[in-house]
């Protein structure tokens, strides 16, 4: 879930309809998130046409950041982030080495069918594309 969100399109004829929708997120959000959470998800209407409502947008983000710097949230939210972005760069490595193997681009497009038509589960088609790849 977003740290605060902004519902644009609110003015003129769109201005009860975005009221609406933020009034709908801000309750649905609450439902997600309950009660017992240090931030609560700001939802803020603004109308980029009209230029109201981003200084408040702008104000909550702000001030999201500087909390969350204040007591080490930010710094430890970072570090998450660069340990997933590791493991998807290896993930991304690793499918794109799969796909690109010879045997395995013969092999794929016959998984593919056979899973297609039900004669093979996926889970056996991909144990046989892994030990294809493994046999390198």
């Amino acid at each position: 879930i977003a740290d605060v969100i902004a519902v644009n399109k609110a003015d003129g004829p769109h201005a009860d309809d975005a009221r609406r929708a933020a009034r709908e997120l801000a309750g649905a959000i609450r439902m997600l998130r309950g009660h017992g959470t240090a931030w609560q998800v700001p939802v803020l209407t603004c109308s980029a046409t009209e230029g109201t409502g981003l200084d408040a947008v702008w104000a909550k983000v702000m001030f999201h950041q500087e909390q969350l710097a204040a007591d080490g949230e930010l710094e430890r939210r970072r570090q998450r982030q660069q340990v997933s972005w590791t493991w998807r760069m290896v993930r991304d490595t690793l499918e794109h080495d799969l796909r690109e193997h010879p045997a395995v681009r013969d092999l794929a497009p016959e998984m593919e069918r056979a899973v297609q038509a039900g004669e093979l589960t996926p889970s056996l088609a991909a144990k046989q594309i892994l030990d294809t790849f493994r046999d390198r």
